[in-house]
């Protein structure tokens, strides 16, 4: 289930501006008959996926509070209000509802991206917001983007009613999907419609049927039965036959609620596929007994005990995430290593011209040895990283340096720059023999606070104060991931801290005695 519907929309909206190839703003359209159109008029023969978003009963701070527990990250400030002013300017236009369209293809096209590349270029299904003031929507929406920092133009189409009572629509996709909406659409899908008027929906929902094309082809294509080596004895082609539409309903905080209905198309189909999910549960641990299932006019209801599901993943959240980061440090320690190997030297705090202006960071120069190779070839490593000539490669995402934060062109892991310190200087790179104090004994990275989150590529110096440096590196932590010379990882203690100590460890010929 979509999350946040705030947060969809500012994703959606920015990946668009900031990837498409074929940006432009639709400022008119002609008027069209209030009878004519409604959302339904946009749902075709070919959509297999709708999302349908209430902004009226979202409680932004409960969630984004809950997003936070999630994820263990702040939302930075200017951020949570851009979305909350982004969401009353819709309300305020008259947009109730927001609804996420997509087909079969536009869905492959998503995946495929992803595989291919590791990111969306370009996005593929259709946002629709029926509101009464299409110009003040799409107002909110260039104003939410510029606040997010896109400079492109969006792509939108307005379809105005025909008086100031009637509803309007405002359509955000790539040029073929917007120009695909607006043509006459062909009869809603059945299935779809059925889940229109089934019972105890909750707010919020995500709907997903197979058009009956690809359900032939997937019958077609698809095994009677997973390998013997799968958990679980799902047979894919009669669960492709069985299953009519999926529907996931929720509430989102302060009262959250999660139940998902499938439709199947006989009694006997409900009981298939009822024993492969009561099977599936029996191998999810604690999980398990925060579900129950029910069965009624063909229509298996899971219930989700979501408050307790959600203190499970929130207890959990927390050292995964730390785990993630300790992973991604040791394979930073290790590329390092290999770089001394092949080099006799440590990386350069940055890449410099003749003149010996910072071009590029440390994190570009180990980018083959952590399998970027590609990108380090795309560099053109005379020019600084934000030149015309690289900015389309300094905007690939590294999923080594994005450490799960939002924004993942940017990363918070960051060489530490003091008087002393391994990074210290313009100078030539470091040996190994020039670390007096001994690699098990010397800082070379830190997971910095999300105030010092930077582009990977951008050489800039991270300074710390020498007076005061754990202002500087805990910011209002209670414990940071350090990676040590020797490539070790560990979690510093702010409680177990002092700046003179923690000087020790940033130093690297200080001949002070230093206790991790």
């Amino acid at each position: 289930m979509i999350r946040h519907a705030a947060m969809l929309i500012a994703l959606v909206v920015g990946l668009q501006n900031a990837h498409s190839q074929d940006n432009s703003v639709q400022q008119k359209s002609a008027p069209f008959s209030e009878n004519t159109v409604s959302i339904e008029s946009f749902i075709g023969q070919d959509v297999c996926l709708t999302v349908e978003i209430d902004l009226a009963s979202l409680e932004l701070t409960a969630n984004q509070a809950l997003l936070e527990k999630l994820t263990g990250e702040k939302f930075p400030p200017e951020l949570a209000l851009g979305m909350r002013d982004f969401v009353n300017d819709l309300m305020k236009a008259g947009v109730e509802k927001g609804y996420l369209i997509a087909t079969v293809g536009s869905i492959g096209d998503m995946l495929w991206q992803l595989q291919r590349s590791g990111t969306f270029k370009k996005f593929s299904p259709l946002l629709v917001l029926p509101c009464t003031k299409p110009d003040q929507v799409q107002a909110a929406l260039e104003d939410l983007t510029q606040k997010l920092g896109q400079t492109a133009s969006l792509q939108i189409r307005k379809l105005s009613a025909a008086n100031e009572d009637g509803q309007s629509f405002v359509l955000i996709g790539n040029s073929e999907t917007a120009k695909r909406a607006t043509q006459p659409a062909k009869p809603q899908r059945d299935a779809l419609r059925e889940t229109q008027i089934a019972k105890n929906q909750l707010t919020h929902k995500l709907i997903f049927s197979l058009p009956a094309e690809t359900r032939r082809d997937l019958i077609d294509l698809w095994p009677d039965k997973m390998p013997a080596t799968f958990p679980v004895a799902i047979p894919p082609r009669a669960m492709v036959q069985d299953i009519r539409w999926i529907m996931a309903s929720a509430d989102l905080p302060p009262e959250p609620a999660l139940q998902i209905q499938i439709k199947m198309v006989s009694k006997e189909a409900v009981q298939r596929v009822q024993n492969a999910i009561s099977t599936s549960l029996a191998l999810t641990g604690p999980i398990k007994q925060h579900v129950q299932m029910t069965t009624a006019d063909k229509i298996l209801t899971l219930y989700i005990a979501t408050e307790s599901l959600l203190a499970l993943a929130t207890t959990a959240s927390a050292p995964a995430a730390k785990r993630q980061k300790t992973k991604s440090l040791k394979q930073i320690g290790l590329a390092t290593h290999h770089y001394h190997s092949i080099h006799g030297h440590l990386p350069p705090r940055c890449f410099t011209d003749p003149a010996g202006k910072p071009l590029q960071s440390w994190r570009v120069a180990i980018l083959p040895l952590i399998e970027q190779q590609a990108v380090y070839e795309a560099f053109n490593l005379k020019e600084p990283w934000n030149a015309a000539s690289n900015q389309k490669v300094a905007a690939t995402q590294i999923p080594l340096y994005s450490n799960g934060k939002s924004e993942t062109t940017k990363t918070t892991f960051r060489a530490p720059v003091m008087k002393g310190s391994l990074w210290e200087g313009d100078g030539p790179p470091r040996q190994f023999r020039n670390i007096t104090d001994g690699l098990s004994n010397t800082i070379a990275v830190i997971d910095a606070p999300d105030s010092a989150a930077t582009a990977w590529a951008n050489p800039e110096p991270w300074l710390i104060s020498a007076k005061d440096p754990m202002s500087d590196i805990f910011g209002d932590r209670e414990t940071v991931a350090a990676l040590i010379l020797d490539g070790s990882v560990v979690t510093l203690k702010k409680s177990e801290m002092t700046n003179e100590k923690l000087k020790a460890m940033l130093t690297f010929a200080g001949s002070e005695q230093v206790e991790f």
